[in-house]
C-alpha cells in the first residue's frame, strides 16, 4: 500500500530521529542503529523534478491560476506540472467515500423524505462548498431538546455527505475538545460541514472561546518559539451541532453573558 507524506526541507535538515520516528509511526521499517542519517542523507541528495504544493485546509484554493477542490484523499480539479495534497491529510481524517449517488439516495436520501429538519441539516452539509463562491462566511447551526428526540440520527445523516455518518469511527466529532484542538479540525473540514454531537460534555469555560472561535473563522494568535508570530488558522465551516441544551444556558454556566454576535 502506498503511503504519502509531506515532510518539510526544514526537517530534513533536522534531527534524524525525529524525522525516523515520524515516517516509522505511518509504516516505514527503519533500523534504528547509527546508519539512521543515512536516510536523511538519502532524501537531501534525491533530485525530484516533480512538484508538490501543500495547502493548509479542505476547500477551495488556487494553485497555478487553477481553482481546485482539495480533500485529503482525492484533489477536484487539476495543477499542470504540480501535484497537490493537503497539510495533516496523513493524520485520521474522516472523509470518505463508499458507493454511488445512487447508492446514498437510495438509502440516506429516502430515509429523510418527510422529515424537515433531517433535509435541513443534509442541505446545509451540501452547501458547505457554496460559501466561498458566494463570498460567504461560515456559521452553524444547532438542535437542541432532551435526549432520544433524533438529533444526532439528524447530524449522522447529514455527515454521510462528506464521510461515515457515525460519531466513533465516522464524521460526527464529540464536543468534548480543548479550544486549540477544534481550530485545527475546523481547519480541516474548511468548506464542508464540522458535526459536534453533544454540546453538555463540553468544559463551561472551554464553551465561550470555542464557540465564538469557530463561528469566527480565525484560530488564536500564537507567537513561534522565536517570539515571532505563527500565522492563524483559518478556516470556513458550516458548523451542526447537537445538545440537551441551548448555546446560550452552556454559556450562562460560567456566568457569561451571550453577546449579538
Amino acid at each position: 500500500m502506498l503511503h504519502t507524506h509531506a515532510v518539510s526541507d526544514a526537517t530534513l535538515h533536522g534531527d534524524p530521529k525525529a524525522l525516523c520516528a515520524e515516517l516509522a509511526s505511518r509504516g516505514l521499517e527503519i533500523t534504528t542503529t547509527k546508519h539512521r542519517s543515512h536516510l536523511i542523507h538519502y532524501l537531501n541528495q534525491d533530485d525530484n523534478p516533480h512538484r508538490v504544493t501543500e495547502v493548509p485546509t479542505t476547500g477551495w484554493h488556487e494553485v497555478g491560476g487553477e481553482r481546485i477542490f482539495a480533500l485529503p484523499e482525492q484533489i477536484v480539479g487539476t495543477v499542470k506540472g504540480e501535484k497537490v495534497i493537503v497539510r495533516g491529510a496523513s493524520a485520521n481524517l474522516p472523509f470518505e467515500r463508499q458507493g454511488t449517488l445512487a447508492d446514498w439516495k437510495a438509502g440516506v436520501g429516502s430515509l429523510v423524505v418527510g422529515h424537515a429538519r433531517a433535509v435541513f441539516e443534509i442541505s446545509a452539509a451540501l452547501a458547505g462548498p457554496l460559501l466561498n463562491s458566494l463570498g460567504m462566511e461560515g456559521g452553524g447551526f444547532h438542535l437542541y431538546g432532551r435526549s432520544s428526540m433524533g438529533k444526532t440520527t439528524f447530524v449522522k445523516a447529514a455527515a454521510s455527505v462528506w464521510g461515515r455518518g457515525a460519531s466513533d469511527p465516522g464524521f460526527v466529532r464529540s464536543w468534548r475538545s480543548t479550544a486549540n484542538h477544534l481550530e485545527a479540525i475546523a481547519a480541516l473540514h474548511t468548506d464542508t460541514i464540522l458535526p459536534l454531537d453533544e454540546l453538555g460534555v463540553v468544559d463551561a469555560k472551554e464553551a465561550a472561546p470555542v464557540v465564538y472561535s469557530l463561528t469566527g473563522g480565525v484560530g488564536k494568535g500564537r507567537a513561534n518559539r522565536d517570539g515571532c508570530a505563527r500565522r492563524s488558522l483559518t478556516w470556513r465551516v458550516i458548523i451542526l451541532s447537537t445538545g440537551e441544551i441551548r448555546l446560550a444556558d452552556k454559556l450562562i454556566e460560567e456566568r457569561r453573558k451571550p453577546r449579538v454576535g
